[in-house]
């Protein structure tokens, strides 16, 4: 066919926006459509349900596509017979971005149902711009003199968000050429991730790929070369090919196809094609031709070797190149992705660029991957410079400076949560300064306007979290050692809430974090002691139960203390709950933290061979105060204000006769609204005797006593801690062991 037969034959330009579909398009960004539904201005005209009006209207068209595909993703299928009456309008976010620090473009379809209920579901609108023709746009326009790309743009086209649609199958030729860009522009270009021209020294066993021949399990010995690592999840239900004593040197001969798992085969397919462009692009370097797989490089069956091999996570994972992590949700580690995820296109043929898709949205946030709901994979992704996902849908990309996804939403939001590093900020006043006046520094600093000026940590927590992780290792300035302590509890909430099989693992699976964390601090494997450190052991010690997990058992009390002993009583891993801290920011002033209790020495039993993994035995000696009391029976009109967290079954009414508290620390804040009042807190570990030694405690729960007064000057004393103190009956300093 020739160009002018090609021209003539082109289907008749339809109008791309019109009164009847105007309305639907037009409404203004900056609200929050997740938490309100359409209006009735918003309603579906029927007539943009007419094929003759969506043949004459390309923006009526589209809003009918859109209709029909929000109806297709809903969870709930929509029954017409209850339906009174539907809403429809595009939802633009392009200059108000989300939470996450992304910007969207939506449908959002309002349902009002005939029992009154309403509910509100969305696909996704965005574009795409192709590289442009110039001698095809010439052509056209010696034909069409009215071509679109003459006219305005139509209000759906302009307020599309720019994204790229996904490959649809994550083990395809076009999924792999985005990974491989993500590799070498990381290689390149991120000096946090390191250029990898020097090869690091290989891990004690790995698995040799090659290019032809046997796939076979090696012993390098001091050989240095690159490598890839896999995470990936044990199945429950199929057994799948282990190193043991009785077949290592098998495996050392070959490893059998048939005897591995789908999901073992896809992870040597694709890395065999890694190491092949790899060698390709880099020709000057040692050959990639290596994989390193927990299962196949670790004798299961041998303690020792377990040992050992757990003891090296942190090296292991650090210097692989790459780190492939299989979360497809199914057999294997490729995946394709649903067809409402890959989108449709809703190009006008006589504007072909941009393409325009709708699609259902990506939920990189809304879904977790059940992969990173493991335990022992939280250190794999934060010790992995480079971590390549394969998720149900898509591939994602997180290294130690950039997060990406095949669909751009997640680099973007990266883009908008991005701060400038303020660690250097002093927010707390000259060490010299008196106390009053450190309280005005502290008042500016807690001000909301100026708090992420200000908040050394502020551009952390947003931040994704191999990022956040790394920023928090490597900052600097006066602030560092308080980060360090805050970002190290921050792990143990994410860590505590993952789930183990075995759950003596509680510490194996963070040794590897907790070696990287020592090294980035200074510190030496006796300075950890059951997943607390000793630079910072007195409010690590502050931990409580996550009081949702509570609040999911309804009213009768659980008891989370784990059942086999894995953890002294003082430690966040003595349950088996999310575990949460009564934390203050980490640039709290020193002036207004006070602390009675002190960590005399620490008793620590591993084990193994693994410094920092299981242990057999550990306790502390503490000096503090001891107050004996029953917060039941305080005064109330004291004004102290009563919290409790128990880590057992019982409850604070269930706290019968006198009950001794030991006071660990106090923290004066002021009140943000009333800046003339003075809060204070007082944490205290409840405690319960061990055995008949008097000395000998375990720890029971958590204690807070709050109280308001007027802010401490020369003329007004504060009077706080005369109040607290006469809650209890007795109070004496005291040394104990704490189990």
């Amino acid at each position: 066919m020739d160009i002018f037969s090609w021209l003539f034959q082109r289907a008749p330009h339809k109008s791309e926006i019109c009164d009847i579909c105007r309305p639907h398009f037009t409404n203004s960004g900056t609200s929050t459509p997740e938490t309100s539904i359409p209006k009735t201005y918003d309603k579906i005209d029927a007539r943009i349900l007419d094929e003759a009006q969506q043949a004459a209207c390309h923006g009526c068209w589209i809003a009918c596509f859109a209709i029909s595909l929000i109806q297709l993703t809903m969870e709930t299928k929509l029954d017409a017979r209850q339906v009174k009456e539907l809403s429809l309008r595009m939802q633009s976010d392009k200059d108000v971005p989300d939470g996450m620090g992304k910007t969207t473009s939506k449908f959002f379809m309002g349902v009002l149902h005939l029992n009154g209920h309403r509910s509100l579901d969305s696909v996704e609108i965005f574009k795409v711009y192709q590289a442009a023709e110039e001698s095809k746009v010439w052509f056209e326009g010696l034909f069409n003199p009215a071509k679109p790309y003459d006219l305005p743009t139509p209000l759906y086209l302009e307020r599309a968000a720019d994204r790229q649609p996904i490959s649809g199958k994550t083990g395809s030729d076009k999924a792999f050429e985005t990974a491989m860009q993500w590799l070498e522009n990381c290689l390149r270009t991120h000096a946090k991730c390191g250029d990898d021209i020097a090869p690091p020294q290989l891990p004690t066993r790995v698995i040799d790929v090659g290019m032809d021949g046997p796939v076979r399990l090696v012993e390098p010995g001091s050989k240095r070369a690159p490598y890839v690592c896999l995470s990936h999840r044990w199945p429950t239900h199929t057994k799948i090919l282990r190193c043991l004593q009785e077949n290592i040197e098998a495996l050392k001969e070959h490893i059998q196809k048939e005897a591995l798992s789908q999901n073992f085969q896809e992870a040597i397919s694709f890395v065999r094609r890694v190491s092949a462009w790899y060698n390709r692009m880099h020709p000057d370097r040692e050959p990639l031709r290596y994989l390193w797989i927990d299962s196949l490089c670790i004798i299961q069956d041998s303690e020792e070797d377990w040992e050992r091999e757990s003891a090296r996570m942190c090296a292991i994972y650090e210097n692989a190149t790459l780190t492939v992590a299989s979360a497809s949700g199914g057999e294997g580690c490729f995946s394709e992705a649903e067809r409402v995820y890959q989108g449709f296109k809703v190009t006008n043929p006589a504007r072909p660029n941009p393409t325009l898709y709708l699609r259902k949205e990506l939920p990189h946030y809304e879904q977790p991957l059940e992969l990173f709901t493991r335990g022992w994979v939280l250190q794999e992704r934060l010790l992995s410079r480079r971590l390549l996902t394969f998720a149900p849908q898509e591939l994602i990309w997180e290294c130690l400076e950039v997060v990406d996804c095949e669909c751009t939403v997640l680099a973007e939001g990266q883009k908008a949560s991005s701060e400038p590093d303020a660690a250097a900020v002093n927010v707390c006043g000259p060490a010299d300064e008196p106390e009053e006046a450190q309280y005005d520094v502290f008042s500016q600093y807690r001000n909301p306007a100026m708090y992420k000026k200000n908040n050394p940590n502020s551009h952390v927590i947003s931040s994704p979290v191999k990022i956040a992780h790394q920023t928090s290792l490597q900052g600097r300035g006066r602030h560092r050692e308080a980060n360090l302590r805050y970002w190290w509890r921050r792990l143990v909430v994410m860590y505590s809430q993952l789930h183990l099989t075995v759950n003596s693992d509680i510490f194996p699976a963070l040794s590897g974090l907790a070696s990287q964390f020592g090294q980035a601090t200074g510190q030496t494997d006796g300075d950890y002691v059951a997943g607390c450190w000793k630079s910072s052991l007195l409010e690590d010690l502050l931990w409580i139960v996550d009081p949702s997990e509570k609040k999911k058992e309804g009213e009768q009390p659980v008891d989370y203390r784990q059942k086999t002993w894995r953890a002294p009583s003082w430690s966040w891993a003595s349950v088996s709950s999310q575990v949460l801290y009564r934390q203050h920011d980490p640039s709290w002033p020193e002036a207004l933290v006070e602390t009675y209790a002190h960590i005399i020495s620490t008793k620590m039993v591993t084990a193994g061979a693994n410094p920092l993994g299981r242990l057999v035995s550990a306790s502390l000696h503490v000096r503090g105060p001891i107050l004996v009391g029953n917060p039941n029976d305080f005064d109330k009109d004291l004004g102290v204000e009563v919290e409790y967290s128990g880590d057992t079954a019982a409850r604070l009414t269930d706290l019968d006769g006198l009950q001794a508290f030991l006071l660990m620390a106090k923290y004066r804040d002021y009140d943000l609204e009333h800046s003339d009042t003075e809060s204070t807190d007082w944490c205290f570990l409840h405690l319960d005797q061990a055995d008949s030694a008097e000395f000998r405690y375990r720890r029971l729960g958590l204690l807070i006593l709050s109280s308001e007064q007027p802010v401490a000057t020369q003329k007004v004393p504060n009077l706080a801690d005369e109040r607290m103190h006469s809650c209890f009956k007795t109070r004496k300093i005291q040394d104990i062991e704490l189990l």
